[in-house]
């Protein structure tokens, strides 16, 4: 499984569960979970604290909701950070 493929899957994983309560037939990469009503403030939050503890990176201040639009924008947004060194979470001792 490709590191991208790890991502998206962990991050479907994490809106099924959380966000949409296991009901997730229909979810690809590419639902619209800010047309679906999925994402508002709390989700946002709580999308954000799950990519910055599984991913060890941090989402930079200010981004859009449409930042979270998707599961592959959002796959993208971790791909992109695990590649910045800038972005690495420093692990607690």
């Amino acid at each position: 499984m490709s590191g991208d493929q790890a991502v998206v899957d962990a991050l479907y994983e994490f809106v099924a569960r959380e966000l949409l309560d296991g009901d997730a037939e229909e979810l690809t990469p590419t639902t619209n979970l800010l047309a679906l009503g999925v994402i508002d403030s709390l989700a946002m939050v709580s999308l954000r604290v799950f990519i910055e503890r599984t991913f060890g990176v941090r989402l930079p201040d200010g981004l859009q909701p449409e930042a979270f639009a998707t599961i592959g924008a959002l796959a993208e947004i971790v791909e992109r950070l695990k590649d910045d060194p800038a972005a690495q979470v420093k692990k607690q001792a």
